[in-house]
């Protein structure tokens, strides 16, 4: 009873919960973005809309709320079901000297809810706020740019030519004559070897305008891999720039079994097989080995997981258990299906033996039996040597017989 209790109480949670989450979702102010120029001695006007709730409160606040006023209500309502505008209107100053570079404001709306006390008091209560920004960029004196690095193409197969574009944005308040760029693109994860790529240059970019530099690199001799890669810009003088990128990906993450130790096992027994794996990619994966052991029917007579080793470029060792207590001697194959990365695999098989090992004799039966055998050697050996002594002795008085009876008959 008291479990049904908790599970209709934890229920009925889980329910309000779902209601709110759903509440809130429906909630919105749009666009959540907007970007006006700076012109001081001018006003601009930027105008938001929100939805989704009855009661709203709005606010500003950043760099840009001292020379912020709200044209509309601060605080409206009816604006669950109708969408409620909101218009906001910006002085710009000079702001050069003052605040240079992204100056932004934050427009909130507040839902409010009305609450009202058992004892009879009442009040205002926030349940959720969303924001919406306004950005300003200010002009720095004399030349100042900022870099962003783009690769066309994020992930290629080797030998694919990669397009860079260096975005150069000029924030200062003078023409930036002419940008050039140099580029570096490093393996991530290990110290390989290292490439480098001259940029194309850009003249003339006034500001508040973009220039790009474009640079290709040809990864017909890179390894398998992630990169990196760093731009320098240089932009008149000893002005420079930077911009950086992770994450380009040129071939397939690939790691395989090459190979199996020991090749011959025993049956009726766990057996240990040590699997050699080599990883391509250069970045430390973990890496583990689902071994299949088939007959030559190829069905699955037993299978194992061995633990995961963490692997880079190059070699490993991973040993796994196979239990063989139930395999008979034989022909068989063994599937090694290496996994790693995002549930990535690759599948190699390798023949194995099951058989009997016969046992050999231990040292002392060794030495037993090879006496016995010199015992045995040497038994028959003097069994040659009577039977010659006595055929000689047998010759000889055969001989001398002879010799007596004819010198007897000469008599």
């Amino acid at each position: 009873m008291k479990t049904n209790v908790f599970l209709r109480f934890w229920g009925l949670i889980v329910l309000l919960l779902l209601i709110n989450l759903v509440g809130t979702l429906a909630i919105s102010i749009t666009p959540s973005g907007q970007d006006i120029p700076y012109e001081p001695g001018t006003s601009k006007t930027v105008q938001f809309t929100t939805s989704g709730m009855e009661e709203v409160e709005i606010s500003v606040s950043g760099p840009l709320a001292e020379y912020a006023k709200l044209l509309t209500p601060a605080k409206m309502s009816g604006c669950a079901n109708t969408a409620c505008t909101i218009q906001i209107q910006i002085d710009i100053p000079d702001l050069s000297q003052k605040s240079p570079g992204i100056n932004s404001l934050t427009v909130s709306a507040r839902e409010m809810q009305s609450n009202v006390d058992p004892f009879g008091g009442s009040g205002i209560s926030a349940l959720v706020q969303i924001n919406g920004i306004v950005k300003m960029v200010v002009p720095y004196p004399g030349r100042y740019a900022l870099v962003k690095l783009k690769a066309v193409k994020e992930s290629v197969d080797v030998g694919t030519a990669v397009p860079f574009i260096a975005e150069v944005t000029n924030y200062g308040n003078e023409n930036i004559p002419v940008a050039s760029g140099k580029m570096y693109i490093y393996p991530l994860g290990s110290g390989e070897k290292e490439y480098s790529l001259d940029l194309s240059s850009v003249e003339n970019i006034p500001p508040m305008e973009v220039g790009q530099l474009k640079g290709l690199w040809n990864t017909k001799e890179v390894l398998p891999g992630r990169y990196g890669a760093i731009v320098n810009v240089s932009y008149g003088g000893a002005e420079q720039a930077t911009g950086k990128l992770f994450g380009i990906e040129v071939g397939d993450k690939v790691a395989k079994v090459m190979g199996i130790s020991p090749n011959t096992l025993e049956p009726g027994k766990v057996q240990k097989i040590t699997f050699t794996v080599e990883s391509f990619w250069n970045e430390e994966m973990e890496v583990y080995v689902h071994s299949k052991l088939k007959d030559v029917n190829n069905v699955l007579l037993t299978e194992g997981d061995s633990k995961s080793i963490k692997l880079g470029r190059g070699e490993g060792k991973i040993d796994t258990f196979l239990d063989l207590s139930e395999v008979k001697e034989g022909d068989y194959t063994v599937e090694a299906i290496t996994k790693f990365g995002d549930a990535l695999e690759h599948t190699e098989s390798f023949p194995l033996k099951v058989v009997s090992v016969v046992k050999s004799a231990s040292p002392d039966e060794a030495a037993k039996a090879g006496s016995a055998e010199e015992e045995g050697s040497s038994s028959g050996w003097i069994v040659i040597i009577v039977i010659v002594v006595i055929a000689l002795a047998a010759g000889a008085g055969f001989y001398f017989y002879r010799k007596n009876q004819e010198e007897d008959g000469e008599i």
